[in-house]
């Protein structure tokens, strides 16, 4: 069973020490190439990754990919999505990445990528940032996350933000009877004792639930920011919410309003009734319609769990994933933390606002802004919109605010007063027919513009640069 490493590289002269069968790298045309002879490294960090690897699983065969150059410490995102695309194509059953990426506009760079490795049924293990403790693709659900245990403690709640472990990081390395050291404290050298750990699993049992299981998981109940790993959906919507499909970050197989459906796919979001007594009814009927010894099945409950929900779900085996309420992660944000970046409030009927905030997202990303979407509609977590239960006081949109540092923040109440930053724009939103209106206001300026396409958003981006 193959290891691909995605990292700064190993000399080829390391190969049969760290069991090294292929020596790789992206070159700069972003072509995964071998490794020449008298390649220069400038690190000791894809070594070391290999060690602990090696350490603990020493029967591992390691495919080297090295994604950084000499003269380039840190990879860009495009050598890093290249190195997993080549990963993907070749089946190769676990893949480990000792790094990540805070910004939002790599996070959209990279999701597609990863959620095609996790529905091949394939391995991610990745490091979360040292100084930020959150990272992509991290932070991604099935991504095996890792923190040292020297920087971060263990979590306190129940629940699990997805598959997060935290693992000792210092190691003793030797390289012979003169040169030995012990690692520093960093995740980076955590999350290759995971590798090691689920490669001796799966030699026994290639098993999702039985990795969780010997890794100490026994119940697959979690949290998740975004459902980004649904492939083939059926959507049980027994609250009749107005779903904007075009947004969808997956495909949609049908969507019911009531649990009169055939089961005959992987992956469901359940959209739970305002009625609990009804919504509590419905869920333990859908259950029990589902197939019992399908234990792949893939559940996202559009809601937060609580123990009524808890005690229905804990008797069946399929993957169950909620909303946070008032979770958050475990992150210290220091006090001096300012928050610079532009704001952009949102008014109007919600399936057209997310429409428009999720066209407006995508444009400030593509054009190398961060931009981070916010809300306090449960259902707009569907559409890559993070959701807080109370945006003025919830502490994760600080933790998320101060990891992910936005360029520009889109915002869209249930309150339409609400509004942190007085000279801050607001776009109102209306639909007239099939044409989508906007009012652009900031203190001393008003503007307006018609959305009739995708094409219109970097018009609408463009028209907000110029007015700020």
């Amino acid at each position: 069973m193959k290891i691909a490493v995605i990292d700064e590289g190993v000399l080829p002269v390391f190969n049969k020490e760290l069991n090294i069968i292929e020596n790789l790298m992206v070159s700069s045309e972003n072509l995964v190439i071998n490794t020449s002879d008298d390649v220069l490294i400038s690190t000791d960090h894809g070594f070391n990754v290999c060690k602990i690897i090696n350490k603990y699983a020493p029967e591992a065969e390691i495919i080297s990919i090295r994604i950084s150059n000499s003269t380039e410490v840190n990879a860009n995102i495009k050598a890093l999505i290249t190195a997993f695309k080549y990963c993907f194509d070749n089946n190769i059953s676990i893949i480990h990445f000792s790094g990540g990426s805070v910004n939002l506009k790599d996070d959209y760079l990279l999701r597609d990528i990863i959620k095609d490795i996790i529905n091949n049924d394939q391995i991610i293990i990745a490091a979360h940032s040292n100084s930020k403790g959150l990272s992509f693709p991290a932070a991604y659900p099935y991504v095996f996350s890792v923190r040292a245990s020297e920087l971060f403690n263990e979590y306190e709640d129940n629940l699990c933000w997805g598959y997060n472990f935290v693992m000792p990081s210092k190691h003793r390395i030797n390289i012979n009877e003169d040169i030995n050291y012990i690692t520093q404290s960093a995740n980076s050298y955590a999350a290759p004792v995971l590798t090691a750990k689920i490669y001796n699993i799966i030699k026994f049992k290639n098993d999702n639930s039985y990795i969780l299981k010997k890794l100490g998981i026994p119940d697959k109940i979690f949290l998740c920011e975004h459902p980004i790993f649904l492939e083939d959906v059926t959507i049980i919507n027994i609250d009749n919410e107005i779903i904007v499909e075009e947004i969808l970050p997956f495909k949609v197989r049908k969507i019911y309003s009531d649990i009169r459906f055939k089961a005959d796919t992987r992956d469901y979001v359940f959209i739970p009734n305002k009625n609990k007594e009804y919504t509590i009814e419905k869920f333990s009927s859908f259950l029990e319609l589902l197939p019992k010894k399908e234990d792949r099945i893939r559940i996202v409950y559009l809601g937060t769990i609580d123990k009524e929900i808890k005690e229905i779900i804990t008797s069946y085996k399929f993957d169950f994933w909620f909303i946070p309420n008032d979770e958050i992660y475990p992150i210290d944000v220091p006090n001096t933390v300012l928050n610079n970046f532009a704001t952009i409030y949102f008014q109007g009927n919600k399936e057209v606002v997310y429409y428009i905030m999720a066209g407006l997202r995508d444009a400030f990303l593509e054009d190398g802004y961060n931009c981070f979407s916010i809300s306090n509609y449960i259902d707009a977590t569907l559409y890559y919109i993070y959701y807080f239960k109370d945006i003025g006081k919830s502490y994760r949109r600080k933790q998320l605010e101060y990891i992910l540092e936005p360029d520009v923040e889109l915002v869209y109440s249930k309150d339409e007063s609400f509004k942190e930053i007085e000279d801050s724009m607001t776009i109102e939103v209306t639909k007239d027919d099939d044409i989508i209106k906007l009012k652009i206001s900031t203190l001393d300026m008003n503007e307006e513009l018609n959305i009739c396409g995708k094409v219109d958003f970097k018009i609408l981006l463009d028209k907000i640069v110029d007015m700020v």
